[in-house]
């Protein structure tokens, strides 16, 4: 009897044994899953921040490039030495093609009013 005891104790101390590490197995898998979702959403930002990265250094190359080449074309503007001699004759010459075509304008329209009055002549004749 006391071994029939013994023995249904020893059988509920294995079934609880079982069940404890049933449990312990089961929260072990549970935290494997959640250490293999965390290192993958890690590798994923990794892998985003790298991308981020490589375009932050593209554009920084593109405007390096663009601030390069306004320098250097600044730089080529300041050596172009500014002659105000040379820009006041350009004036000057400019000035005297306008008032060449305004000229020009006035006789036109001189042509013209010559002509109109020619044609207005020869209408009068031919009546």
């Amino acid at each position: 009897d006391a071994l029939k005891r013994m023995l249904k104790a020893a059988e509920e101390a294995l079934r609880l044994e079982r069940a404890r590490r049933a449990e312990l197995e089961s929260t072990l898998e549970q935290r494997w899953e959640d250490w293999r979702a965390a290192e993958q959403d890690l590798t994923d930002r990794i892998a985003h921040a790298l991308a981020d990265l490589d375009r932050s250094h593209a554009e920084r190359r593109c405007l390096t490039q663009a601030l390069t080449t306004t320098r250097e074309h600044l730089g080529q503007l300041k050596a172009k030495p500014v002659d105000r001699v040379t820009l006041a004759d350009q004036k000057a010459a400019l000035k005297a093609k306008d008032a060449k075509i305004q000229e020009a304008h006035q006789r036109i329209r001189g042509l013209r009013e010559d002509r109109d009055e020619a044609r207005q002549k020869i209408e009068e004749l031919r009546t």
